[in-house]
């Protein structure tokens, strides 16, 4: 049981190194138009503190875990995090903590840019909405706090330009749409140069 599921994990690590790294910009998808509420911009949760974990890792970091074969705990929820396991439920809430022993960088966003965040992570409508083709390595996780109380989370992978957002009842769907990815990425750049140089 323990091969075929390391099997069957390699074949999706496998996908996400080709989709990931090596997609070409014009394999996007354009979906139906989205729809939404009449709000302009619907938040989607409250916040006054914003943390920012992020990893400068390549899919083929995961493979090699993946292929261990003397696994220990630490192994599985690294790869839970980056991909789909973990962190998708506030009651998931607790893994966050662990995250810098995992060699996630963290940082508390600076206050001027909170207005930002807020008008990117909203519910509003969007002329159409783009899919890539791609399978998503969420390297960038976003922890949103209210009176110290984690309101949401969001889990982004800026070469796919997908997110995984819990803690709201709005539609996510359409995050990062009309050039919020893009406007997102130039937000923590800054921060990816202080700890990597580039990214």
């Amino acid at each position: 049981m323990k091969f075929i599921q390391t099997f069957i994990f390699s074949i999706l690590i496998s996908s996400m190194f080709f989709a990931c790294n090596y997609l070409p910009n014009n394999n996007q998808v354009i979906l139906q138009d989205s729809i939404v509420n009449d709000s302009i911009c619907r938040p989607y949760f409250e916040f006054d503190e914003i943390e920012f974990y992020t990893i400068n890792v390549l899919s083929d970091t995961l493979m090699t875990i993946a292929l261990k074969e003397n696994r220990i705990p630490q192994d599985t929820l690294f790869e839970n995090v980056l991909t789909l396991g973990y962190l998708t439920s506030l009651q998931d809430s607790i893994i966050v903590n662990p995250l810098e022993k995992l060699g996630f960088k963290k940082l508390i966003m600076p206050d001027s840019t909170h207005q930002q965040m807020r008008e990117i992570f909203c519910e509003r409508k969007h002329d159409s909405s783009f899919a890539y083709s791609c399978i998503p390595l969420y390297r960038d996780i976003f922890v949103f706090r209210k009176n110290g109380q984690i309101s949401g989370i969001a889990k982004i992978c800026f070469g796919c330009k997908q997110s995984t957002i819990t803690g709201t009842n709005c539609n996510t769907e359409d995050f990062g749409q009309s050039g919020d990815f893009d406007k997102l990425k130039e937000i923590v750049r800054p921060f990816w140069r202080l700890w990597y140089g580039t990214r």
